[in-house]
């Protein structure tokens, strides 16, 4: 399982410590994010193949109003996952113009 570090910005509130990944058992992409107490506020991808691709785990977080900046890996295989989902979630949620959000993708 892979596990990224993202900030994730929902409901006002942004998550600097969200983590967005891939399980290898359900066949899908995931989100958790946390709230102030670190319990789970928000957990995405728990069904199998529920987002087969990081876009489609993006488009669901657009849908509902989830923003997810600067995502971030330690080893140079999560390095490279990073740098792909840094690229779609970019072009998705590229700040308040197309995304409608009140905060600025943090870069």
């Amino acid at each position: 399982m892979s596990r990224l570090a993202v900030t994730a910005v929902y409901q006002g509130v942004v998550d600097p410590d969200a983590v967005v990944g891939w399980d290898p058992g359900l066949s899908t992409y995931f989100l958790q994010a946390f709230d102030q107490g670190g319990g789970p506020s928000l957990w995405l991808g728990t069904g199998f193949s529920e987002f087969t691709t990081p876009h489609a785990l993006a488009m669901q977080c657009l849908a509902l109003g989830v923003g997810l900046f600067h995502v971030w890996g330690r080893t140079v295989e999560d390095q490279r996952l990073s740098a792909e989902l840094n690229e779609i979630f970019n072009s998705i949620f590229s700040g308040e113009a197309q995304s409608g959000y009140n905060v600025k993708a943090l870069h």
